[in-house]
């Protein structure tokens, strides 16, 4: 029976699964915490060596990451606000650490719609969106079937979006290095957080949620 390998990389964890025959049908899984690339790809190497063999691996990633195949940094993570992995070679790492077994990569948006499109909400349909807001905002699409891609990808966390005057000032600032006012900078989780929003209001704290089976999902399409 084939066996998948699924890897998807988010700003406070990273996941990781097997697979065997169905992308839904996982049967070891583990999350590591978000640290820098070369700690954090290496204990998933070393997690997939523990629990292969494989046939074929899925990575999807936080980005923005340059998902052209001709590109001399196809499957790298490149200028993030996440300043540890700007440039970060993620598929590279995977491919030399488990050289002849078939990758496909993706961002960590496009992979779960993909799932959608595939199995859950969107199964039946041509095209949906996925939005995901939590250590940043993105937007994965599928239209006619296949994940977008352009320039680089579809950005909807880095998209303009002004403060209300009275959030302006230190009352509610830009989490994000790159804008003073934008979607991912003000909406996501750590811009919550951080939020001012007086005495008596525990911080909010981070959640590990499920692992999506989106990742083998992109490698088990035809």
């Amino acid at each position: 029976m084939v066996r998948y390998a699924g890897i998807e990389g988010g700003g406070t964890t990273w996941r990781v699964a097997i697979a065997e025959g169905d992308p839904r049908n996982i049967i070891a899984r583990e999350t590591f915490d978000t640290r820098g690339p070369e700690e954090t790809l290496q204990d998933i190497v070393d997690w997939l060596k523990a629990n292969g063999p494989f046939d074929a691996m899925g990575v999807a990633t936080f980005g923005p990451v340059d998902p052209n195949p001709n590109s001399e940094y196809y499957g790298y993570i490149t200028n993030t606000p996440k300043k540890l992995w700007n440039f970060a070679d993620v598929l590279g790492t995977f491919k030399r650490a488990f050289p002849g077994v078939p990758a496909a990569f993706d961002t960590d948006v496009n992979a779960p719609a993909l799932a959608e499109f595939s199995f859950n909400a969107a199964e039946g349909d041509t095209s949906c969106m996925y939005v995901t807001v939590g250590t940043g905002v993105g937007v994965g699409l599928v239209i006619n079937s296949k994940t977008v891609h352009g320039l680089v990808h579809p950005e909807g966390g880095h998209l303009k979006l002004p403060r209300r005057p009275q959030d302006i000032n230190g009352a509610f600032d830009c989490s994000c290095s790159f804008h003073g006012d934008c979607v991912e900078g003000i909406c996501a989780s750590g811009a919550l957080a951080a939020f001012k929003v007086g005495p008596g209001v525990q911080a909010m704290k981070p959640r590990r949620g499920a692992y999506p089976y989106s990742t083998l999902t992109l490698i088990s399409q035809p």
